[in-house]
């Protein structure tokens, strides 16, 4: 799933061009401003980067484990998610 994870980094990167875009934008008269682009444009980009990856892992398909069923042996099986 390796679009998955280059759409999360390409979506961080995004954010992270947006912030600066508007860094750019804000005169250098309001350093106070610009700091708090700076912190955004970080921390949210790392945050997007994070909860991207850990929402990738919740999507993946679980693995198959394969079930040994010997000839004349009785097997259950369990539908529904009750």
């Amino acid at each position: 799933m390796m679009t998955g994870e280059f759409g999360v980094a390409l979506m961080a990167v995004l954010w992270l061009l947006m912030c600066f875009r508007f860094w750019v934008m804000v005169g250098k008269r309001n350093p106070g401003q610009r700091h708090m682009l700076a912190l955004a444009g970080g921390l949210g980009a790392g945050l997007i980067y994070v909860l991207g990856t850990m929402l990738l892992g919740l999507l993946r398909e679980p693995e198959k484990v394969p079930i040994e069923v010997k000839s004349g042996e009785e097997v259950r099986v369990k539908l529904g998610g009750g």
